[in-house]
This record gives C-alpha cells, structure tokens and sequence, in this order.
C-alpha cells in the first residue's frame, strides 16, 4: 500500500497549486463567489467558475440513462460566451443546457434520480436536486473529493484529500443527510461503490508521487484490500460496470494515456481508448457504453518538488480539444458527444 504520507502530499500540492491559481485569477477578474445560490428552479445556482479549458469532464449518467451530466471548464478569456458549469446533455448530443453555474468536480446522481452529489473546487460537498431546488451542504473545514452514492442511496463515500487532526486522510463514508460521517480506510481515493454495495474499488499504490497509483477493491468496511492492476504509471478514477464484473478507470504511462477495462477480479486487462484525457468516464445504466474525455491535442504539465517529485499534473488543451466522446463498452463505434 502507498505510505500515506506520500499519497497525501502530492494531493495537497495539486489541490493547492489549483486554489493558488484561481484565487489569483479571481482577484484580477473581480469574481465573487457565492456558496447558496437561488436555488429554486427560477435560474441555476451560482458558484465561481474554474478558469481552466475549455474541456469537457466528469460525465455522470442519470439512473434512468435520459440525462448525462458533466462539468465544462469554459474558456476564461471569452467568459461572455462561455459558461463553467454543471451542464446536462441526452445521450444523442441534443438539449444541452446549463444546470449550475459552479467550478465542481465528481458529480453522482442518487439511485432515484431525484438529487445529484458533487464537490465544490474549495473541497466541500454539497447535493442538490434535479430541478434546482434544495443545495445543501454536507461537508464543512474540509478537502473533500469526487462522492459517491451507495447503490441504496443511505450513503455517501468520499476523498478525504488532506489530513486535519480529526479527519484524517483517505477514504470517508457519510449519510446521505452529512450525518455519522466517518473514516473508512486511510489509503486510496476516488472510491466507487460495487452495485451490490459490499466493495469499493479505488485508486492507492505504493509510490512516492501520484504517477504510481494502482486500482484497488476492498470491502466497504476498508478490509480485504486487494490490488488489481500492477502496470502503467497512474491509474485513476475506477468505476465498477453496472453488473459489477468489469472495472473502467483511466490510465496515463510514460507515452501515452488511455481507458482501459479490467474484470472486477483483476483478469483481462484490456485499452479501449487512447489519447484521453486523465479525468473520470461513465458507464451508461445498461452497461453498454462508456463515456470518457479525449485529449488528442492537449500536453502535460508537471511541477516538481526539489528531487523531481510529481506534485502536480495537469493538461493544457487547444481550442476544440478535451470533449466528450461515447464509445461502445468493447472500445468500439466511439462518437463525440460534446462540441465548442
């Protein structure tokens, strides 16, 4: 397992190396932010936007597979035509709308579809529903990541990005309602519950800098930790298939990056895409298809610690480049689902 302070540093260097980035842009632009919004159906809440992009990420499915979900870091150089946001979409490419005017990140719908769980970019959590109504905080003083849902909708998993006294980092599990939110395990994040609810599969390993993390499964109570992949240099954001046998996440190695299928079990690695961007796919309800983010035309960059430590890795994209793509669940038939 990774040592927890390892994993730990490289998150609150990238979490803060954001927040330093958008506080200063912020400043210049005069941008405000305003945490409660309206709320109520009349127009979508406000919270600040992220000035990264433009790119598309962060698909989410809705249970009844009418809606996907997604964030759109706009480009912040054209502000008055591009919105951040929280955006809705159908399956097909038609009805794009704004949802919620807010610089968010891992958003989940509820088994009903009645309330979507998302993270705020200051680390809180907040859910809200459908229709706009009801945003309501669940989380507070913390860095909290990319929840998820349990299968019954009574809970919520979450990424404890950096230790306090009291809350320390790794792997949290709440009520729906905020309340007996406790430690799970202290290793890993971004954590996606099993369809039957027993499992988390999560990424940890055992290297100094965020380039070495590996996909995991565990019981939800964080026992019976078991590795399942043991190649490419980061591996993230896993995701169990509706029927629970297979595992998407994304991978990035020296030359490339790409999404990638393993069974829950840790047999039959295979790549479905290449050229992505490093940042959560989606199964649909069915199982049939999964969304991810292209980056064919993006480039990293790194900032390093004295003795080249990884702290921070992030893309840089072209104008038109980092949008949605759909590809059946065997890699095949991929089409683009979100444009400039």
């Amino acid at each position: 397992m990774m040592m927890l302070y390892d994993f730990e540093r490289v998150k609150i260097m990238k979490r803060l190396f954001i927040t330093i980035s958008i506080f200063t842009i912020l400043v210049l632009t005069g941008c405000g932010w305003n945490p409660f919004g309206p709320g109520d159906g009349s127009e979508p809440p406000r919270f600040d936007p992220w000035p990264i992009g433009p790119v598309d990420y962060d698909p989410a499915w809705s249970p009844d597979g009418s809606i996907i979900t997604y964030y759109h870091a706009a480009n912040y150089s054209d502000s008055t035509t591009d919105t951040c946001g929280l955006y809705f979409i159908n399956p097909d490419g038609t009805n794009r709308r704004l949802f919620l005017n807010a610089t968010v990140e891992g958003p989940d719908w509820s088994p009903d579809g009645e309330w979507i769980v998302f993270s705020h970019y200051t680390g809180v959590i907040y859910k809200i529903k459908v229709n706009g109504d009801s945003l309501t905080q669940l989380t507070f003083n913390r860095r909290t990541f990319y929840p998820d849902w349990s299968p019954d909708g009574k809970k919520i998993a979450y990424d404890q990005s950096i230790s306090t006294v009291t809350h320390p980092y790794g792997t949290w599990m709440m009520n729906a309602d905020g309340s007996d939110d406790h430690l799970v395990m202290r290793n890993g994040g971004y954590p996606d519950w099993s369809p039957d609810g027993t499992k988390f599969v999560y990424a940890g390993g055992p290297g100094p800098t965020n380039a070495e993390s590996q996909i995991w499964v565990a019981d939800t109570n964080g026992t019976n930790a078991t590795q399942l992949t043991f190649e490419g240099h980061c591996n993230r954001y896993p995701v169990f298939s509706p029927d629970g046998s297979n595992i998407a996440f994304a991978s990035r190695s020296e030359h490339e990056s790409g999404i990638w299928v393993i069974d829950s079990n840790g047999n039959n690695l295979q790549q479905l895409a290449k050229d992505v961007c490093i940042e959560p796919c989606c199964w649909s309800p069915d199982g049939k298809y999964i969304i991810y983010t292209t980056s064919p035309e993006g480039y990293w960059v790194y900032d390093t610690l004295p003795g080249g430590c990884v702290v921070t890795d992030s893309v840089v994209y072209k104008p038109g480049t980092g949008r949605l793509w759909v590809m059946n669940a065997d890699g095949t038939d991929k089409y683009q689902l979100t444009f400039p």
